[in-house]
């Protein structure tokens, strides 16, 4: 992400030249953590930034960046920090050494995408006052969490008593953090119900725009012709779910002809349930760009989760017809409008919405790339957007 760090300076006065402990465990193409990362690093400056990886898997520590190395299979750990009250990611052991990290560097603020972190923010806030902590709600565990209590299976108890400590964790961190950020109205509505009071901020994904070409732009797909649909399935439950429904209960009422190509890290946990022929299962792929680019259409039939949904806002940027659930357009659907909604972009849940919507997109001639479509994410939630409003709320909280 290119950022203009002369805009972000500007006005900034002596917020150049903090400290600032940046905290994640959302890899390496998590859009949101990559682009709040570099917007941070434009306002401080990178030299002042010190990175803390927790996902990544093997450890590693050069300048300005340490990863612990996490090892999900490492059952030994894992009870260990069950026992310490922490999730997963996190040990005393790194809390001790994160806090070393901050008196050393003299850390003044601490910025994290985690919010199940909770023991950590508490430890830093008793041991130094005059740290600043913002935490960004990437989804709100009390609810998603509860939510995957009631869907495991009981012999699952391991799982379970994690995710009541996750759920522990967040109220923790609720409660010491200085800012709670999320991504959209619907996360701080659920926020409010479970914590009383409202979020800090909401600021919206932001992205990149990719760069395709001329050509791209011109292809129409005509009426007759059989439609390409795009799903993007990470292993993340809520996409094999979500794509079970659709094969049980949209595919068998489609009429026109249509190909499906499902591509991610968690296509081929639906292999064993596919037989149609016209479905695709191509799991992980280095580069997702052309695989937009031959997609007449996108879907999104996902009903859980929390936050917003990578896959939309990488839709949007290619200009593509969507068809998802509101779920999967929370935090967008407010910026598309009228004149788009239920034409190229269509927001269905039941059974029968669905159909009737793929029905009418696969009788229709279909541009690849729609110039509304991608004004809607250029407008809204480019990564220039976002620079500006992630600077905006930085600014108002080194003023106070």
């Amino acid at each position: 992400m290119v950022v203009d760090e002369k805009k972000c300076e500007k006005g900034l006065g002596l917020v150049r030249g903090m400290k600032v402990l940046y905290i994640a465990k959302r890899g390496p193409n998590n859009i949101a953590a990559k682009t709040h990362l570099s917007v941070i690093k434009a306002i401080y400056g990178a030299d002042n930034v010190i990175e803390i990886d927790l996902l990544k898997a093997l450890p590693e520590h050069k300048d300005r960046y340490i990863a612990y190395g996490y090892n999900s299979k490492n059952l030994g750990e894992r009870i260990i920090r069950f026992l310490q009250g922490n999730s997963p990611f996190i040990s005393n052991k790194i809390i001790g050494d994160l806090c070393s990290i901050i008196r050393e560097n003299r850390i003044s603020l601490v910025f994290s995408e985690e919010s199940d972190l909770g023991n950590l923010y508490k430890k830093i806030k008793d041991t130094f006052h005059n740290v600043r902590i913002i935490c960004f709600f990437h989804d709100i565990s009390a609810d998603l969490f509860a939510k995957r209590i009631d869907d495991a299976p009981k012999w699952k108890q391991h799982y379970i008593l994690e995710c009541k400590n996750i759920i522990k964790q967040e109220k923790v961190t609720q409660k010491y953090v200085d800012e709670k950020w999320v991504f959209n109205q619907a996360d701080a509505e659920r926020f409010m119900a479970h914590y009383g009071y409202a979020p800090d901020e909401i600021i919206p994904m932001g992205a990149p725009i990719p760069k395709t070409s001329e050509e791209y732009k011109k292809i129409v797909t005509d009426k007759e012709d059989k439609k390409q649909m795009l799903f993007v399935c990470s292993s993340y439950y809520v996409n094999i779910d979500g794509f079970k429904w659709f094969y049980q209960n949209v595919i068998p009422n489609l009429k026109k002809k249509y190909h499906i190509i499902i591509v991610g890290t968690g296509a081929q946990q639906l292999k064993s349930l596919i037989t149609n022929e016209d479905i695709e299962i191509l799991g992980r792929v280095e580069s997702m760009a052309a695989y937009y680019e031959s997609a007449d259409v996108i879907i999104e039939p996902v009903f859980d989760g929390g936050g917003m949904k990578v896959k939309t806002i990488e839709a949007l940027s290619f200009g593509k017809v969507i068809i998802s659930t509101t779920e999967s357009l929370n935090g967008y659907w407010e910026a598309v409008p009228e004149a788009l909604r239920g034409k190229k972009i269509f927001r269905c849940n039941t059974a029968d919405e669905w159909i009737v919507a793929c029905n009418s997109i696969l009788d229709s001639e279909i541009r690849r790339y729609n110039s509304d479509v991608f004004n809607v994410f250029v407008e809204a939630f480019s990564e220039d957007v976002l620079q500006k409003r992630f600077s905006h709320s930085l600014r108002n909280l080194c003023k106070d």
